[in-house]
Parts: C-alpha cells; structure tokens; sequence
C-alpha cells in the first residue's frame, strides 16, 4: 500500500506530523552498520501502518557545496523573492548548525547530511585514504567493477559508504516505490547522497562536459540521460560565455545552469512527485566550491554566482511546485563544508595567518623519526598528505617501532613546525578535549591516518588553493540548515545546537519513516509547526 493512499490531496495534516515527529524523535538510536558492497536489491522492512495521508510528493534537499552561512546574511539584501529568501522568510533557520567532526569535506559532508550519523560510523572519513591493500591513495568513490557510462577512467559506486541513507530507508519503507535521485556537479556528491539502493545517481564530469553515471546503478544510462547528453549542453554554455573547457565551466553561475536543467529533465521524465508516493531528489550544487577555493569567500565574483544561484534555485522550485502541486513538495537546504579566507582576505581582516611550509613539515618530521631509531634500524616512510600521516607494516618493522610510537614521535615533533597547532593518534592527542573528540568523530579504522596533524586558524598551505577547507576550525564547520514546506514552521531557531547529522531523522519523521538505521542525529522539533 502506498503511503498516504492513492490519489491524497489537499494541506498537510500539521497535528499528525507532529505527533510523527515528537514519536521518532525517542525513536532514534544508534543502528547496527551494514559493511560491504549494496547488492542491486532494495531491502524490504516488515509492513508497516499505513502512513497518515497528505505527506508530501516529493522532498528536495539543496545541497550546496563549500556555503558558510554568514553568505545568507551578506547578500541577502541582493536576493529575491523565491529562491533563499523563500526558504529563510517561509521555513526554519536554524542558526546553529555546525559540523562535529574535523575532517570537512566534501564526502563526509554529503554522506553526514544523508545517513543522520558521522563519519565514525558511515565510514567515508575524507575524499580519499590510504588504502594498504592497494598500497596507494584512493578515491572515497573509487570502484573499478562500477565502470562509467561512455567515458574511460576509474568507476563509481558507494560500495564505501558502510550505512544506510534517507534515500534507501524510504525506498525500503515503501517497497521500493519510492524514487531517489541525486543530481550533482561531483561524483561524491551524487553519489554518497544517493545512498546504496537508489534509482540512480548522475553527475558532470569535467573531461567531457557529459552528466555521467555508472553500472553500479544499472546495465545502461538511462534514456534520458543519453538525450540530455545528446542536445550538448555544455558545448552550448562554452560557446555563450567567455571559459576555454569543460573544467573552467564548474567556477559559472552557467555550471548551475547546466545541473538544475539535468534535474528538470530527470524529474519530468522519472516523473518524480506524480504520484501519493514520497519521492527525494538531492542536487549537489557544486559551483560554489570550484570558484571558492579560487577566490575566497569575500570576492565580488563568488558574491556573484551566489547571487544567480538565488535566482535559479528560485526558478527551480516554482517548476518543481507547478509540477507537483502547491503544498506538496518539502525543500531542505543545507552544506558540506565551510571555508577559509584567504591568506589576502584574512591579512586584510586583521589577522595574522601562519603559512604552513610542506617541505619543512616533512623535514622536520623525517628527521625527528630518523633521530628515535636505533641500531641498524630504518626510520619509517611517510605516506599520505602533509597533515594525514600512514606508516606501512613493513616501514615499521624495519624500524622496530609501532604505529602509535611512529606517530607520537612524528606528532611531537610536528608541534613545532609555523602552522601545526597540535597533533592526534588513535590513543592520544596533542590538543584539547573538544578538538580530540572531534577527530575521533572522523575515524574510522583501517581507512583513517595513523596520524592528524592539526592546522593552525587561518594557516595557509604554501602551494594549496587561495581558499581551502578540511580542518575542525569554525569558518570550516559552520553551516546553514534551512527546512521548508510540509511540517516545518516559519521562523528562526538561534538557540537550537544541531548538525548535519540531523537532516535526515528530521526529514524521516516528516515523511512518517523510520530514520536511516545508524542514525545518531536527533529531530529537530523547534522547526514543527
């Protein structure tokens, strides 16, 4: 039976999800992880009673990439009727919404917002790890048995994502009648949105101008994927608008553009929201990321494109509501990550930022590592980046040193390096309670460092990005949280402490389904009406 009953209308019942909300809100707990690769089979639960009716059609969740919640407040002079101001005048604010964990990137963030838990226990710890059984760094997305469609190159899945999502816990809620969609300008984005048992993920691949997907999700892309391709989009946009290729394009209010047209085209053609059956869609809007880490987060140019991102998201949802229906369509907004000023931007503040020299990082680290070892030992080699440290076994042995010996001793001796403010093991760290917790919120063993090194505020990486992210600081962790549409009141919650990690319960009550099975986010009830 289809939940809200075939052929529901009208308003919400806002008591009865209420009710809903206040009942899985004791609900939640902590659920049991499910390791390994998603099989092509939708898990079912045991039947449940039918949903109340009037739920709504279909819930957009925004997603956009690297935005700091101080740009709501700076351009929202700037913006119009329909798109952010929508969202900030006609749902929840929620103004304390900051990231737990250190590691701010863009997997865990997606995977954080989709499965209600940290990267602890979904598993993506970062972009990328060092993997001892291929004895180099891997993608978090990387699957060679998950090959793209059309493009050469590595494949794509969530095979690493250990947990459910909000997206597969509505799809076995319903029987799999549900669908659940994630469009986005990166692959890790669609895809750790999406979840493990989607209808499918696409997203833009910079080599080619194509929207992509991979045999993870089926034996062929789909038709209308092949059309969409087919009309050459992005060859269009480089012909209208001064870029040399495909990569430059992703730093364009057109990238926008060319993702929510994607996403018009999968939503009429999947015919998402046509029906009493709860569907979800996630769009990755990935723009903002690409040109931020060029620019910073006080250029006029990227104050620009999130001007145009205004208006699109405004045009988008009127589409979405003229296709689905007044009242039946819940949107969420929220980020990945925050960012950094640059080194300019910051100077110009009045701060004094630290630069952090790699090449003298690594030296000093080398040098304290060759000092500890005796005899005819060897002193241990350093893998990974300048503040995420692996030592392989053989390394070890050849020094006759442990893994948390190495790394203390490479910890310490990092403290004193221009640009490290402290350093963390799996058993000890060099920094405070609060800073230590969160680093044990981003590991997960077997895949985490063997040694953090924590940046300093403000520090800048000699050679990095003007602008970048990944650290435990404020400017990384902070992001908006917005809920509209459906239960979700009009107002501004200040006073309310949340996550990431609370999306997904939340939207799982509003949709009157149990939360992803690992969820550790709580619902939010200050945004029920």
């Amino acid at each position: 039976m289809r939940p809200g009953g075939a052929g529901a209308r009208g308003d919400c019942d806002h008591r009865s999800v209420i009710a809903a909300i206040l009942i899985l809100a004791g609900a939640i707990g902590i659920g049991a992880a499910t390791p390994g690769r998603a099989s092509a089979a939708v898990p079912v639960d045991p039947p449940q009673p039918a949903s109340p009716a009037h739920l709504p059609r279909l819930v957009v969740l925004l997603v956009v990439d690297q935005f700091r919640p101080d740009y709501l407040d700076r351009l929202r002079p700037r913006f119009g009727p329909d798109g952010f101001r929508r969202l900030l005048e006609g749902g929840t604010w929620f103004t304390a919404c900051a990231i737990p964990y250190a590691l701010t990137e863009t997997a865990p963030g997606h995977a954080t917002l989709a499965t209600g838990t940290t990267p602890d226990r979904h598993g993506i710890v970062s972009n990328e790890w060092f993997d001892a059984a291929l004895g180099r760094m891997t993608e978090a997305v990387e699957d060679p048995d998950a090959p793209l469609f059309g493009p050469a190159g590595p494949g794509a899945s969530p095979r690493r994502l250990l947990v459910e999502t909000i997206g597969d816990a509505l799809r076995r809620a319903t029987k799999g009648e549900a669908k659940v969609w994630a469009v986005a300008g990166k692959d890790r984005a669609a895809i750790f949105s999406a979840g493990l048992h989607p209808s499918g993920a696409v997203w833009y691949d910079k080599r080619n101008g194509r929207m992509v997907s991979s045999r993870y999700y089926g034996e062929a892309a789909p038709e209308w994927l092949r059309r969409f391709n087919g009309a050459h989009p992005a060859e269009r946009l480089l012909r209208d608008i001064p870029v040399k290729d495909f990569d430059s394009l992703r730093t364009t209010p057109q990238f926008h553009d060319l993702l929510f047209d994607c996403a018009r085209t999968l939503v009429t053609s999947e015919r998402l929201g046509a029906d009493d059956v709860p569907d979800l869609l996630i769009l990755g809007l990935s723009g903002t990321d690409i040109l931020g880490h060029a620019v910073g987060p006080f250029d006029d140019r990227l104050a620009d494109l999130i001007v145009r991102l205004d208006a699109q998201i405004g045009s988008f949802l009127k589409f979405v509501e003229g296709r689905v229906g007044a009242g039946r369509t819940i949107v969420a907004l929220s980020s990945d990550h925050g960012v950094a000023p640059t080194r300019a931007q910051a100077i110009a503040s009045g701060l004094t930022p630290p630069v952090l020299d790699r090449k003298a990082l690594r030296a000093a680290l080398e040098a304290a590592l060759a000092a500890a070892v005796t005899g005819d030992h060897i002193a241990p080699r350093l893998r990974g980046t300048s503040t995420r440290i692996w030592f392989d076994d053989a390394s070890l042995a050849g020094a006759g040193m442990s893994r948390e010996q190495a790394a203390e001793i490479a910890g310490k001796a990092a403290s004193g390096v221009e640009g490290i403010a402290g350093w963390v093991t799996p058993s000890h760290a060099g920094v405070d309670a609060a800073l230590a917790e969160m680093y044990r919120l981003s590991r997960y063993a077997g895949r985490s460092a063997d040694l953090y090194l924590v940046p300093a505020e403000y520090a800048s990486n000699v050679g990095d990005d003007p602008a970048n992210h990944g650290t435990p600081w404020p400017y990384d962790r902070r992001v908006p949280l917005l809920f509209a549409g459906g239960p979700f009141r009009r107002g501004v919650s200040d006073d309310q402490p949340c996550t990431p990690a609370d999306v997904a319960p939340t939207l799982a009550a509003a949709l009157h389904i149990p939360p992803p099975a690992a969820a550790t986010g709580r619902v939010l009830t200050a945004a029920a009406r």
